[in-house]
């Protein structure tokens, strides 16, 4: 009896396996989770993984928290993927990329300093395309050439230090003109004004050599 019921067990697992696939999950880069789904069965791994799903369709998922980052599996940018684990045993999940482009501009004599949230500085004197990872924070600040002014940026702030957080492409330009000055004025008195003052005066030295 004891060797029907190891019979059927044997039996049962090898096709169980003849019915079933092993696939090799490789997850490349960190903050990645994948879910992978069958029938009623869900699946969730953050880190490399083997797991056994029967042979027929089964369905791929990966998402992140990464602002600024694509999913892309076996070199195809896509979180869901649909694969035939008889055809498919291994699955490469990676993270790349998504770029967006400053394009930063000057008009009248002057540049843009941009500073990125890793400290690097940028120096801009023309006209610049900036390609930079969705998400990027940046700051830039004006420097006019001497005997200008900045004006303002290309969306009427007149603040000096302008903060970027680059969704989409966007396009920034820093206006200078040339410095006028603060006029110096000098009040004005009517000679009338001046005379009474005068007077008065007068009045008090010749009063003070009298005592």
């Amino acid at each position: 009896m004891r060797y029907l019921l190891f019979i059927i067990l044997i039996v049962t697992l090898l096709s169980t396996l003849a019915c079933s696939s092993t696939i090799h999950v490789r997850i490349l880069n960190k903050g990645i989770t994948v879910i992978v789904e069958y029938g009623s069965t869900i699946l969730s791994l953050n880190k490399n993984s083997t797991v056994q799903v029967p042979n027929s369709s089964v369905t791929i998922l990966a998402y992140t928290n990464d602002i600024g980052y694509n999913i892309e599996i076996n070199n195809n940018e896509s979180s869901v993927v649909q694969i035939n684990p008889n055809n498919v045993s291994w699955l490469n999940v990676s993270l790349v990329p998504n770029y967006v482009y400053l394009n930063l501009s000057i008009d009248g004599p002057g540049e843009i300093i941009a500073k990125l949230y890793n400290g690097s500085i940028i120096v801009i004197n023309k006209s610049t395309e900036l390609k930079l990872i969705e998400g990027t924070t940046l700051t830039l600040q004006p420097k006019a050439s001497k005997g200008y002014t900045f004006d303002s940026w290309s969306n009427l702030s007149n603040y000096p230090r302008f903060w970027i957080i680059a969704y989409g492409n966007t396009s920034v330009t820093a206006i200078f003109s040339k410095y006028k000055g603060t006029p110096i004025t000098i009040p004005k008195y009517e000679f009338a004004g001046l005379a009474f003052f005068g007077i008065l005066g007068a009045i008090y030295l010749i009063n003070k050599r009298n005592k």
